[in-house]
């Protein structure tokens, strides 16, 4: 009942599903390093140095960092707030644009996240990664399903959610406010929200474009506006990848400048 409540779309053989199952092995996993002490449920700071949550890259040869940074978190807080992001908000967005479509956005928005950071401070990790625009996206999602429904529909719609969702929506509401708190009591550099939320919208962008084909695909007619809507598609994921490149000549060009 709760599982519905709060994340009726999660799926067993979705991304979503195996991104948290891989977050939660990584998380114990990191438990289990020298020095931590299991009774407290936070990683030791070796830790998170060695695995990319605090300088992501240290040196030139580790871009491993890059992705281990992208799952390894801070403490139980940090990955309980992940994790419910995941499960209520990353779960809608695949449900619209499929599997391969929502892993390629987990990756390249994260990843580039993380690079604008690095560049601007090299003390904090990962910050948000691509969260704030997805939910975003997901709102968006949503509004557009409701603007196809009558009047009828829409009260029925939002009756339901009351009815059905009342302790889920409760639950989120509440984990929305707690994570706000959370997240404006660490001593974050506010260039590095800004970071976040840039590449954020980076991935409300390519949801926008990845639901619209995926919808186009499913009516079995490959018209000239969907040719043109895929030409787009790859032109912009042909100018995300020129960006991380670019991230990262300057991250190392920088690097040799930055005492670690």
């Amino acid at each position: 009942m709760l599982h519905y409540s709060i994340c009726p779309l999660l799926k067993r053989n979705s991304f979503t599903y195996w991104i948290i199952i891989i977050d939660l092995i990584h998380y114990f996993l990191s438990l289990t390093y020298q020095q931590t002490q299991m009774f407290t449920l936070r990683p030791h700071q070796k830790v998170l140095f060695n695995f990319g949550q605090l300088y992501p890259i240290y040196t030139k040869s580790e871009f491993w960092r890059l992705l281990l940074s992208l799952e390894q978190h801070k403490n139980e807080t940090h990955l309980f707030f992940s994790l419910l992001f995941k499960m209520h908000f990353f779960s809608f967005i695949e449900h619209n644009i499929g599997f391969k479509n929502t892993m390629l956005i987990y990756f390249m928005s994260g990843i580039s996240s993380t690079l604008f950071q690095a560049i601007v401070s090299q003390q904090v990790g990962v910050c948000g990664s691509f969260h704030v625009g997805a939910i975003g996206y997901a709102l968006y999602l949503q509004q557009q399903m409701l603007q196809k429904c009558s009047a009828q529909q829409q009260l029925q719609f939002y009756f339901d959610l009351q009815v059905s969702q009342d302790y889920g929506l409760t639950l989120i509401k509440v984990a929305i406010v707690l994570s706000v708190m959370y997240i404006t009591s660490l001593k974050f550099h506010g260039i590095l929200m800004i970071g976040s939320l840039l590449f954020g919208i980076q991935c409300m962008i390519l949801g926008q474009y990845f639901s619209y084909e995926q919808k186009k695909q499913q009516q079995l007619q490959l018209t000239n506006s969907t040719k043109q809507t895929q030409l787009i598609k790859y032109i912009y994921l042909g100018g995300s990848i020129v960006v991380i490149i670019i991230e990262l000549i300057v991250f190392f060009q920088l690097k040799n400048h930055i005492e670690i």
